[in-house]
């Protein structure tokens, strides 16, 4: 068993990427603080693969965002600005973003329409 020191506090980009990594546990970091998560099935991974595809060309790396794959798909959307998330906007149906000088428009039913 992979031994895990839980930090207390909302984690730095810094402090993520140093963590080890471990095939026993699936961490992800939300609203700042590390959590392990399910791991993920069906839609979640389509969803997932489809929206990886549409940011990793036009964002920077300073966004962090929460995607709820609810009845309605519902995108959070922050900025990290002085080592503290902000919120720049919840979006539903189409989340339209500038972060970072770079503009991207999402159709958020898309992520997960067969």
């Amino acid at each position: 068993m992979t031994s895990l020191s839980w930090p207390t506090h909302p984690l730095t980009p810094a402090e993520w990427e140093a963590l080890p990594e471990s095939d026993e546990f699936r961490l992800e970091v939300a609203e700042g603080m590390l959590v392990m998560a399910a791991k993920p099935h069906g839609r979640h991974q389509v969803a997932t693969g489809r929206l990886f595809a549409a940011m990793d060309v036009a964002l920077p790396r300073e966004q962090y965002w929460i995607v709820d794959l609810g009845p309605t798909t519902v995108l959070t959307a922050y900025l990290l600005v002085d080592g503290a998330y902000e919120l720049v906007g919840e979006f539903r149906d189409e989340a339209g973003l500038t972060v970072g000088g770079s503009s991207v428009t999402l159709d958020l039913a898309a992520l997960t329409a067969r």
